[in-house]
């Protein structure tokens, strides 16, 4: 079975979406709690509309919803109920940060804490900023752990450039489906 997506909006649509074409393959689209939340600025982030779609399903959903002004993601919908909570995530992120703190003994750390600014749809963010690093003006100025949402991975560098190269092809793929759009149809 293939995965299901799922659109996520950190910001909602400032105009009405042309969605008619395609309540028919995603009748959820005409459901008016769906509708509401395709709509205005986010109580809550990250807000996923509730859409079970093939990922090339999914993109078209977003473009139409980002060409109406939204801004957000598509997503694999596992990730709507982490299953990983915050506190498990901190448990699970402590002994690496220690680890990693280890690494640099002349320094000096604040404690753990959450970030909700680094995290985001798939993981949970904790850092433990770095008094001297910060004084020298060093960006980040912090040393980072993100657990995985679903199943509670510390993720890899490796993770975040696969990550960042999957952001860049859904960016690509975006901007595609959005010129392929707005070209006048042919008879």
């Amino acid at each position: 079975m293939h995965d299901s997506y799922d659109v996520v909006l950190v910001t909602g649509c400032t105009s009405t979406p042309r969605l008619d074409d395609l309540v028919e393959r995603v009748p959820a689209l005409a459901d008016p709690d769906v509708q509401t939340r395709m709509l205005g600025w986010r109580q809550h982030w990250p807000d996923f509309l509730g859409l079970d779609l093939p990922q090339s399903l999914a993109l078209v959903v977003y473009a139409r919803l980002k060409r109406a002004g939204a801004h957000g993601g598509v997503h694999l919908a596992a990730y709507r109920t982490p299953r990983v909570t915050v506190e498990q995530a901190r448990t699970i992120a402590e002994p690496v940060m220690a680890e990693r703190q280890a690494q640099y003994p002349r320094m000096t750390f604040s404690p753990l804490q959450f970030s909700s600014r680094h995290g985001g749809v798939e993981r949970w963010a904790f850092f433990a900023a770095c008094e001297e690093w910060q004084q020298e003006g060093k960006i980040p100025g912090a040393l980072f752990v993100s657990v995985d949402k679903l199943d509670g991975h510390v993720w890899t560098r490796e993770e975040f450039a696969r990550a960042e190269i999957a952001y860049d092809q859904f960016r690509a793929d975006v901007s595609r489906l959005l010129a392929d759009d707005a070209a006048p149809e042919t008879a």
